[in-house]
């Protein structure tokens, strides 16, 4: 009786599972220094994905409202161009005060002005380089008023199937932030829409609305 009262206990201390090891969520979004997460969900892999996450206030200062002013040419008269109009777009602070935003947001931009969260004051802002094939263009403010209390964002790896994603920006039908969020639903070679050329696309279920690009 007693060497069978062992063996029931020896399986039952086999049987215990350990505890579940969560992932960091920081290591996992890299661009997020500050994150904190307030829950989590199980994954038969033994890692965790974060169910709510709290945009830090690093990033959330980081990314900047465009307003821009562009006219398009007029191919049948090259020599004038076309009615102006106002677009808006969202860009992000990287190093070397520099901003990083789609290049059509500013495509034949006549003016561009940036403002950031929180604050009412608009600065101007200029073209550094842009890069129609890939819609990316980098963009300069001379105004060192503008770089106080902004940090610049860390570029990540690319990210796994499924991973979370957060998308902050500035979209049409509001004048504040706005964030949504997601997760990662396909990394491919795609062909993209405002160059026609095929470059590296990741596709996120988030929603992303017209104001977001940047």
């Amino acid at each position: 009786m007693a060497s069978g009262a062992n063996l029931t206990s020896k399986r039952s201390s086999e049987s215990t599972e350990s505890p579940i090891e969560y992932q960091n969520p920081s290591k996992r979004l890299k661009e997020f220094d500050d994150l904190e997460t307030t829950d989590f969900i199980r994954r038969s892999d033994r890692n965790a994905l974060p169910l709510r996450v709290r945009t830090s206030e690093k990033v959330l200062r980081s990314v900047i409202k465009l307003f821009v002013q562009s006219a398009t040419p007029n191919c049948s008269m090259p020599w004038q161009t076309k009615r102006q109009r106002a677009t808006y777009g969202s860009g992000f602070v990287i190093a070397g005060r520099r901003l990083l935003t789609n290049a059509h947001v500013v495509a034949y931009q006549t003016s561009v002005r940036v403002r950031k969260h929180g604050d009412a004051k608009k600065y101007t802002a200029h073209v550094i380089c842009i890069g129609h094939e890939c819609d990316i263009a980098m963009l300069g403010v001379d105004d060192d008023m503008f770089w106080r209390d902004l940090e610049p964002l860390e570029f990540g790896a690319v990210p796994h199937l499924e991973e979370d994603v957060v998308c902050v920006g500035f979209p049409t039908g509001g004048d504040n932030i706005c964030i949504t969020r997601g997760v990662v639903s396909r990394v491919d070679i795609t062909r993209y829409s405002y160059s026609g050329v095929h470059l590296l696309a990741i596709q996120i279920d988030a929603a992303i609305n017209s104001g977001n690009s940047g």
